[in-house]
Protein backbone atom coordinates (compact mmCIF):
# COMPACT_ATOMS: atom_id res chain seq x y z
CA UNK A 1 0.00 0.00 0.00
CA UNK A 2 1.14 3.55 -1.06
CA UNK A 3 1.08 4.40 2.91
CA UNK A 4 2.75 1.70 4.37
CA UNK A 5 6.78 1.47 4.88
CA UNK A 6 9.42 -1.41 6.00
CA UNK A 7 10.60 1.54 7.54
CA UNK A 8 10.00 5.79 8.03
CA UNK A 9 13.26 7.99 8.85
CA UNK A 10 12.03 10.96 10.82
CA UNK A 11 14.73 13.74 9.82
CA UNK A 12 16.87 14.12 6.40
CA UNK A 13 19.92 15.01 7.90
CA UNK A 14 23.49 12.99 7.76
CA UNK A 15 22.09 10.21 10.27
CA UNK A 16 18.79 9.95 7.95
CA UNK A 17 20.49 9.73 5.05
CA UNK A 18 23.02 7.26 5.75
CA UNK A 19 20.03 5.17 7.37
CA UNK A 20 18.00 5.57 4.12
CA UNK A 21 20.44 4.52 2.04
CA UNK A 22 21.88 1.38 3.68
CA UNK A 23 17.83 0.48 3.89
CA UNK A 24 17.32 1.17 0.53
CA UNK A 25 20.48 -1.29 -0.60
CA UNK A 26 18.62 -3.99 1.55
CA UNK A 27 15.56 -3.35 -1.09
CA UNK A 28 13.50 -2.37 1.96
CA UNK A 29 10.42 0.25 1.24
CA UNK A 30 11.39 3.30 2.75
CA UNK A 31 10.49 7.10 3.52
CA UNK A 32 12.55 9.35 4.67
CA UNK A 33 10.52 12.48 6.19
CA UNK A 34 12.56 15.88 6.16
CA UNK A 35 11.38 18.93 7.97
CA UNK A 36 14.33 21.45 6.66
CA UNK A 37 15.33 22.14 10.36
CA UNK A 38 18.80 21.80 10.54
CA UNK A 39 21.30 22.33 13.28
CA UNK A 40 23.99 23.63 10.62
CA UNK A 41 21.88 25.60 8.80
CA UNK A 42 24.39 28.57 9.45
CA UNK A 43 27.53 26.24 8.80
CA UNK A 44 29.52 27.22 5.77
CA UNK A 45 31.50 23.83 5.30
CA UNK A 46 31.19 20.26 6.94
CA UNK A 47 34.71 19.26 8.09
CA UNK A 48 36.17 16.05 9.42
CA UNK A 49 34.19 13.91 7.01
CA UNK A 50 37.00 12.18 4.81
CA UNK A 51 36.82 12.72 1.52
CA UNK A 52 33.98 15.70 1.67
CA UNK A 53 35.99 17.95 3.93
CA UNK A 54 34.66 21.68 3.57
CA UNK A 55 31.74 20.93 1.63
CA UNK A 56 28.88 22.62 3.28
CA UNK A 57 26.16 21.19 4.49
CA UNK A 58 23.16 22.27 2.14
CA UNK A 59 25.51 19.82 -0.87
CA UNK A 60 26.01 16.86 1.27
CA UNK A 61 22.24 16.66 1.75
CA UNK A 62 21.42 17.13 -1.99
CA UNK A 63 24.04 14.41 -2.74
CA UNK A 64 22.64 12.35 -0.07
CA UNK A 65 19.19 12.52 -1.81
CA UNK A 66 20.23 12.21 -5.24
CA UNK A 67 22.32 8.68 -4.26
CA UNK A 68 19.02 7.58 -2.78
CA UNK A 69 16.89 7.28 -6.03
CA UNK A 70 18.49 4.40 -7.54
CA UNK A 71 17.44 2.76 -4.20
CA UNK A 72 13.68 3.43 -4.37
CA UNK A 73 13.91 5.61 -1.05
CA UNK A 74 10.59 7.79 -0.87
CA UNK A 75 12.08 11.24 0.46
CA UNK A 76 9.33 13.58 1.63
CA UNK A 77 9.12 17.63 2.82
CA UNK A 78 7.14 17.11 5.48
CA UNK A 79 7.10 17.01 9.37
CA UNK A 80 6.10 14.18 11.55
CA UNK A 81 3.39 15.32 14.16
CA UNK A 82 2.15 12.63 15.62
CA UNK A 83 3.55 9.08 16.48
CA UNK A 84 2.86 6.25 18.17
CA UNK A 85 3.42 2.62 18.86
CA UNK A 86 0.75 0.06 17.84
CA UNK A 87 -0.31 -2.26 20.33
CA UNK A 88 -0.34 -5.94 19.59
CA UNK A 89 -3.56 -7.05 18.24
CA UNK A 90 -3.00 -3.78 15.31
CA UNK A 91 0.61 -5.14 14.16
CA UNK A 92 0.74 -8.05 11.37
CA UNK A 93 0.94 -11.57 12.18
CA UNK A 94 4.53 -12.29 13.47
CA UNK A 95 5.34 -8.34 13.81
CA UNK A 96 6.89 -7.58 17.17
CA UNK A 97 6.44 -3.83 16.53
CA UNK A 98 4.52 -1.23 13.93
CA UNK A 99 4.05 2.63 14.12
CA UNK A 100 1.42 4.96 12.86
CA UNK A 101 2.96 8.24 12.30
CA UNK A 102 0.72 11.43 11.38
CA UNK A 103 2.59 14.10 8.89
CA UNK A 104 1.36 17.42 8.58
CA UNK A 105 0.51 17.88 4.53
CA UNK A 106 0.61 13.98 3.58
CA UNK A 107 -1.72 12.24 6.03
CA UNK A 108 -0.79 9.21 8.18
CA UNK A 109 1.47 6.24 6.99
CA UNK A 110 2.20 3.08 8.53
CA UNK A 111 6.00 1.31 9.55
CA UNK A 112 7.16 -1.64 11.03
CA UNK A 113 9.95 0.01 12.25
CA UNK A 114 11.09 3.97 13.06
CA UNK A 115 13.87 5.93 13.03
CA UNK A 116 14.28 8.94 14.54
CA UNK A 117 17.08 11.23 13.34
CA UNK A 118 15.63 14.49 14.49
CA UNK A 119 19.02 15.77 16.06
CA UNK A 120 18.96 19.28 18.27
CA UNK A 121 18.61 22.46 18.83
CA UNK A 122 21.47 24.56 20.35
CA UNK A 123 20.14 27.19 23.33
CA UNK A 124 22.02 30.14 22.84
CA UNK A 125 22.43 33.10 24.71
CA UNK A 126 20.24 35.92 24.32
CA UNK A 127 22.74 38.49 23.91
CA UNK A 128 21.76 41.28 21.67
CA UNK A 129 23.62 41.29 18.48
CA UNK A 130 24.83 37.13 18.75
CA UNK A 131 22.44 36.33 15.92
CA UNK A 132 23.89 38.22 13.42
CA UNK A 133 27.26 36.41 13.78
CA UNK A 134 26.52 33.48 14.72
CA UNK A 135 28.26 31.48 11.67
CA UNK A 136 30.44 33.78 10.89
CA UNK A 137 32.64 34.66 14.26
CA UNK A 138 30.84 32.56 16.57
CA UNK A 139 30.06 28.92 16.63
CA UNK A 140 29.66 25.75 19.05
CA UNK A 141 32.25 23.03 18.11
CA UNK A 142 35.98 24.11 17.76
CA UNK A 143 36.68 20.61 16.13
CA UNK A 144 34.71 21.59 13.55
CA UNK A 145 35.47 25.51 12.94
CA UNK A 146 38.42 26.26 15.31
CA UNK A 147 41.59 25.33 12.51
CA UNK A 148 40.10 28.19 10.64
CA UNK A 149 41.19 30.43 13.30
CA UNK A 150 44.49 28.76 14.51
CA UNK A 151 46.77 31.36 15.22
CA UNK A 152 44.04 34.08 16.04
CA UNK A 153 42.07 35.70 19.27
CA UNK A 154 40.16 33.04 20.30
CA UNK A 155 37.22 33.26 23.16
CA UNK A 156 34.66 30.90 24.90
CA UNK A 157 31.25 32.19 26.17
CA UNK A 158 29.12 30.70 28.65
CA UNK A 159 29.00 28.92 32.11
CA UNK A 160 31.37 26.16 32.90
CA UNK A 161 33.51 27.15 30.12
CA UNK A 162 36.89 26.48 31.68
CA UNK A 163 37.75 23.35 30.02
CA UNK A 164 36.60 24.50 26.43
CA UNK A 165 38.95 27.54 26.98
CA UNK A 166 41.69 25.27 27.85
CA UNK A 167 40.83 22.84 24.72
CA UNK A 168 41.38 26.11 22.72
CA UNK A 169 45.17 26.56 23.49
CA UNK A 170 45.42 23.74 20.64
CA UNK A 171 44.84 26.19 18.12
CA UNK A 172 45.73 29.46 19.65
CA UNK A 173 47.63 30.72 22.72
CA UNK A 174 45.39 33.98 23.25
CA UNK A 175 42.29 33.20 24.62
CA UNK A 176 39.56 34.97 26.69
CA UNK A 177 36.94 33.13 28.85
CA UNK A 178 33.54 35.30 28.87
CA UNK A 179 31.57 34.00 31.58
CA UNK A 180 28.90 35.76 31.26
CA UNK A 181 28.11 36.40 34.69
CA UNK A 182 27.84 32.65 35.81
CA UNK A 183 30.06 31.95 38.55
CA UNK A 184 33.76 30.73 38.15
CA UNK A 185 35.34 28.91 40.67
CA UNK A 186 38.40 30.10 42.17
CA UNK A 187 40.20 26.60 41.13
CA UNK A 188 39.55 27.19 37.69
CA UNK A 189 40.30 31.06 37.61
CA UNK A 190 43.43 29.87 39.07
CA UNK A 191 43.89 27.09 36.66
CA UNK A 192 43.11 29.43 33.88
CA UNK A 193 45.37 32.10 34.74
CA UNK A 194 47.93 29.72 34.90
CA UNK A 195 47.83 28.69 31.65
CA UNK A 196 47.40 32.84 30.64
CA UNK A 197 43.88 32.54 29.12
CA UNK A 198 42.15 35.38 31.06
CA UNK A 199 38.79 35.17 32.71
CA UNK A 200 35.81 38.35 32.65
CA UNK A 201 33.22 37.16 34.75
CA UNK A 202 30.85 40.64 33.99
CA UNK A 203 27.78 40.18 31.82
CA UNK A 204 28.15 40.48 27.78
CA UNK A 205 26.46 43.18 27.05
CA UNK A 206 26.65 43.17 23.22
CA UNK A 207 28.24 41.06 20.61
CA UNK A 208 29.07 42.68 16.92
CA UNK A 209 31.65 42.45 14.05
CA UNK A 210 34.49 44.05 12.61
CA UNK A 211 36.64 43.60 10.30
CA UNK A 212 38.87 40.85 12.08
CA UNK A 213 35.80 39.25 13.32
CA UNK A 214 34.11 40.02 16.11
CA UNK A 215 33.84 42.41 19.55
CA UNK A 216 32.57 41.31 22.33
CA UNK A 217 31.29 44.31 24.83
CA UNK A 218 32.28 43.69 28.17
CA UNK A 219 31.40 47.18 31.28
CA UNK A 220 31.34 49.08 27.64
CA UNK A 221 34.66 47.89 26.84
CA UNK A 222 35.28 46.28 23.40
CA UNK A 223 37.47 43.43 23.28
CA UNK A 224 38.35 41.98 19.48
CA UNK A 225 38.17 38.19 19.12
CA UNK A 226 38.52 36.56 15.58
CA UNK A 227 36.13 33.72 16.87
CA UNK A 228 34.12 33.24 19.81
CA UNK A 229 33.33 29.29 20.57
CA UNK A 230 30.02 28.87 22.71
CA UNK A 231 29.46 26.75 25.56
CA UNK A 232 25.67 26.05 25.72
CA UNK A 233 23.24 23.24 26.20
CA UNK A 234 21.52 21.94 23.58
CA UNK A 235 17.57 20.51 23.75
CA UNK A 236 16.26 17.72 21.40
CA UNK A 237 14.11 19.43 18.30
CA UNK A 238 11.96 17.30 18.70
CA UNK A 239 8.95 15.82 21.37
CA UNK A 240 8.23 12.46 19.04
CA UNK A 241 10.26 10.82 21.78
CA UNK A 242 8.13 11.98 24.57
CA UNK A 243 5.31 11.10 22.42
CA UNK A 244 6.78 7.71 21.88
CA UNK A 245 7.63 6.84 25.65
CA UNK A 246 11.52 6.92 24.93
CA UNK A 247 11.88 10.01 26.99
CA UNK A 248 9.99 12.35 29.74
CA UNK A 249 10.19 15.47 29.89
CA UNK A 250 12.85 16.09 32.92
CA UNK A 251 15.37 15.00 30.31
CA UNK A 252 17.05 15.95 27.17
CA UNK A 253 19.18 12.05 27.21
CA UNK A 254 17.71 8.59 25.63
CA UNK A 255 18.71 5.67 26.60
CA UNK A 256 19.94 3.30 23.78
CA UNK A 257 22.16 0.65 22.29
CA UNK A 258 24.94 0.72 20.20
CA UNK A 259 23.09 0.32 16.80
CA UNK A 260 20.78 3.07 18.39
CA UNK A 261 17.63 0.58 19.59
CA UNK A 262 15.63 2.05 22.30
CA UNK A 263 13.29 0.95 24.91
CA UNK A 264 10.61 0.71 22.64
CA UNK A 265 10.79 -2.20 20.34
CA UNK A 266 11.78 -1.29 16.75
CA UNK A 267 12.29 2.21 17.47
CA UNK A 268 16.09 3.25 16.91
CA UNK A 269 17.05 6.84 17.05
CA UNK A 270 20.56 8.61 15.60
CA UNK A 271 22.90 11.28 14.97
CA UNK A 272 22.44 14.30 17.34
CA UNK A 273 19.66 13.24 19.05
CA UNK A 274 21.47 10.18 20.61
CA UNK A 275 23.95 12.51 22.17
CA UNK A 276 27.02 10.72 21.62
CA UNK A 277 29.32 12.89 19.13
CA UNK A 278 28.22 16.17 17.70
CA UNK A 279 30.40 15.15 14.41
CA UNK A 280 29.14 14.52 11.10
CA UNK A 281 30.25 11.71 10.40
CA UNK A 282 29.50 10.01 13.86
CA UNK A 283 25.94 10.80 12.83
CA UNK A 284 26.31 9.43 9.10
CA UNK A 285 27.95 6.27 11.23
CA UNK A 286 25.29 6.32 13.63
CA UNK A 287 22.56 6.54 11.21
CA UNK A 288 24.15 3.33 9.18
CA UNK A 289 24.23 1.42 12.28
CA UNK A 290 20.32 1.86 12.85
CA UNK A 291 19.50 1.11 9.34
CA UNK A 292 21.28 -1.91 9.69
CA UNK A 293 19.48 -2.92 12.78
CA UNK A 294 15.84 -2.26 11.72
CA UNK A 295 16.73 -4.45 8.51
CA UNK A 296 18.07 -7.09 10.66
CA UNK A 297 15.07 -7.21 12.69
CA UNK A 298 12.60 -7.13 10.06
CA UNK A 299 14.59 -9.95 8.04
CA UNK A 300 14.33 -11.83 11.25
CA UNK A 301 10.68 -11.93 11.86
CA UNK A 302 10.47 -12.68 8.16
CA UNK A 303 12.15 -15.86 8.75
CA UNK A 304 10.51 -16.80 11.37
CA UNK A 305 6.89 -16.13 9.77
CA UNK A 306 8.42 -18.07 6.18
CA UNK A 307 7.94 -14.65 4.41
CA UNK A 308 11.42 -13.96 3.90
CA UNK A 309 12.45 -12.73 0.22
Amino acid sequence: MNNEYDVVIVGGGPAGLSAAMMLGRCSRRVLLVDSGEYRNSVSKASHGFLTRDGTSPADLRRIGREQLVQYGVVVKPDQVMAARALQADERRPGENSGFILGLNATGAVRARKVILATGVVDVLPGIPGLMTVYGESVWTCPYCDAWEYRGKTLGVLGPNGADLAILLLTWSSDVVYFANGAPVSVADEARLATLGIRTLRSVVQEIDSDARGCRVWVNNTAIHRAAIFLKSEVRQRSRLSIQLGIRDQSSEAIKHTHNGATSVPGLYIAGDMAQEHYFVVNAASEGANAGVAAHEEIHREDVRKGSVR
